[in-house]
This record gives structure tokens, C-alpha cells and sequence, in this order.
């Protein structure tokens, strides 16, 4: 399980192993990491089924590996577990959201948290040195399937794989007290505001190495056709950049990338009743 330690402003992570009678276990087991997680904010990234009568092993020594994990020679099989969790914004109604996997009694769902106001209070930081843009398509029961290029006017996503694609852009966020954020989308809201606000980082970024910039909400606005709201994104202050933060790619490559496609394993599966 995951937490915030505030006092370091990073996340740790706890090896828990629980037993118990097989009545209701599963239902049971998805009560409690719900609680966990809405009351003290503690985040299942790893669950496992031991066979009956086995145990994992204690952890030994300096190791960083968790308890019960077999070591894997060709390198760790990526679950849903992995994935970045995201941040979102409603072009409709002008809203910042951070959505998260819970475990519920009915399997693996999406929970969402309204972080407008924390938005327009804190900010939060915006990875535009990392920023991606180019071409989007989200499937059900699968990552999003994209072709992106850095930000920058001297790159080219080419033309969309197929109709499907929507053009967008691909950012890492960070709100204060968090872990990194995938931020996606194909808004056209989104677009115009990242575009600005990325205009001003050109301008700035050089004066603050070492650091990323913190935005604020400044307004929410009506387009033309008044049916999306576009956010006023602004540089609020510059801070150092996170250990967590991933580092942006240096080479600057301009040739586009292709991620995605794959299904989503663990995350989409109930865990049988």
C-alpha cells in the first residue's frame, strides 16, 4: 500500500499481509482498502493471493524487494498496478479532477476527486518541459493509444493512425501532498490553455534552472460556441523539481513515439465473489 509522508513530501509504500477465514473474504478484503483509502488516503498498488497454507516470506536484510515477490530475470511484468494514476479536466464543466483505481465490493472502479479549488488556491505543478502533443485514442479496457512528439512548433506528429485519434497533448502533473499525475487530453480547451501557458515557460524557464512551474487556475471561460469551458492557466511560482517528477527525455527527439495499445490487465478484471 501506498501513502503521503507530508513531513518529506514523498510516497511510501508498505508491504501488509493480511489473513483470514474464506467467508466473504474477497467482499471483505475490498471493504477495508476502500476505508483505507477515503479515510487516510492509504492506496492498494499490489494485491496477491497466497495459496492456501503458504505465506510469504520475511523480508531479509537491506533488500527494496516487498515480501512474497519472486524476483523475475526478465524483468517485472507490468501490471495495472504500474500505471500512472491521471488527472483530469472537464471542458463541459470547467472542472479539475484527480481519479484514481479503488477496489470495491463490485471489482476494480474509477474514483474521482474534484481539485478545482485547489486549482485556483495551490496549483499545481506542470511537467510542460516534458509535455508531449500528436495524436490520442481511448479505448474501453485499454491504455490510450498515442503518437506524440515533444512540445515545440519544429516537431510533427505526422498525420493520425486512424480515424479514431484525436489530436492532443500528454503532460505529468503534481499536486502538493501527491504522487505524479498522468494528465491527458483531446479538448480543444486544454489545447489553448496548455498553448499559452507553455508560450510563458519559453519565455521563463531559463531563469529558474532545476525548477518546474507551479500553475493556478486564473479563470475558466466560455468558447465562442459557449459549450466548453477553457481554462486560464498562469505561472505562479517555481519550485525545485520533485525526486518523483520523471525526468523528461533530453534528447529531444522529434520523431514521433508510439505508446499504448496494449490492454490493461489486473486493472480491468474483478476479483471473483
Amino acid at each position: 500500500m501506498e501513502a503521503v509522508n507530508a513531513k518529506v513530501n514523498r510516497v511510501v509504500t508498505f508491504t501488509v499481509v493480511l489473513r483470514t477465514d474464506g467467508t466473504g473474504a474477497y467482499r471483505r478484503l475490498a471493504r477495508t482498502l476502500k476505508t483505507a483509502w477515503r479515510r487516510d488516503r492509504l492506496r492498494a498498488v499490489d494485491i496477491r493471493e497466497c495459496p492456501h497454507g503458504a505465506r510469504p516470506p520475511r523480508r531479509v536484510g537491506s533488500s527494496d524487494q516487498a515480501a512474497g515477490v519472486t524476483k523475475m530475470g526478465i524483468g517485472k511484468r507490468k501490471s495495472a498496478s504500474d500505471f500512472m494514476p491521471m488527472a483530469k479536466y472537464d471542458a463541459t464543466h470547467g472542472s479539475f479532477y484527480q481519479q484514481d483505481r479503488v477496489l470495491t465490493q463490485d471489482g476494480w472502479g474509477n474514483e474521482q476527486r474534484d481539485v478545482t479549488d485547489i486549482m485556483r488556491a495551490k496549483g499545481a505543478i506542470f511537467d510542460l518541459e516534458g509535455g508531449r502533443r500528436g495524436w490520442i485514442k481511448f479505448g474501453k479496457g485499454q491504455a490510450p493509444d498515442m503518437v506524440l512528439v515533444p512540445f515545440g512548433a519544429d516537431s510533427d506528429p505526422g498525420k493520425p493512425p486512424s480515424p479514431d485519434h484525436s489530436e492532443g497533448v500528454r503532460l505529468v502533473v503534481k499536486f502538493d501532498g501527491d504522487e505524479p499525475r498522468e494528465f491527458l487530453s483531446t479538448a480543444f480547451a486544454v489545447w489553448t490553455a496548455i498553448d499559452s501557458v507553455y508560450s510563458a515557460w519559453e519565455r521563463q524557464h531559463k531563469d529558474h534552472p532545476g525548477k518546474v512551474p507551479v500553475l493556478k487556475l486564473n479563470d475558466v471561460i466560455k468558447s465562442k460556441s459557449e459549450k466548453s469551458c477553457i481554462p486560464v492557466l498562469v505561472i505562479d511560482r517555481w519550485v525545485p523539481r520533485p525526486g518523483d517528477l520523471p525526468a523528461p527525455d533530453p534528447r529531444k527527439s522529434t520523431k514521433p513515439t508510439r505508446t499504448g495499445t496494449a490492454k490493461v490487465a489486473s486493472m480491468d478484471e474483478d476479483i471473483p465473489m
